[in-house]
């Protein structure tokens, strides 16, 4: 470890330190079969219900999931799952945006 980040050092490379580490843990949960889930809500889920989107996701996935809980109080309502490159909101807000868009084409 002390070697790579001296190599790093040496080619003026540190600041990619973040990133490298980043995709070393992605490696590392892709052997596992583990896939990280972000879960964006109005509110902290509870233990129960982030199990039970646990075990859905899991179930769906045939991963092993390991879920983290942000918050971000302009949704309204709903949540907004972020996993690898895909993005699953079934927020209000983007329900009611969609809404609009439909009663703007009428």
């Amino acid at each position: 470890m002390i070697n790579f980040i001296g190599l790093l050092v040496k080619h003026d490379r540190v600041q990619y330190l973040p990133l490298i580490i980043r995709h070393y843990g992605d490696l590392i949960d892709e052997f596992e079969g583990r896939v990280r889930v972000s879960v964006c809500s109005v509110y902290p889920l509870d233990a129960e219900e982030v199990s039970a989107l646990k075990t859905s996701l899991e179930g769906t996935l045939n991963k092993k999931t390991v879920v983290e809980n942000t918050i971000d109080q302009t949704l309204i309502g709903g949540i907004v799952l972020k996993l690898n490159n895909m993005l699953i909101d079934s927020s209000v807000r983007s329900q009611l945006r969609r809404l609009g868009e439909i009663l703007r084409k009428e």
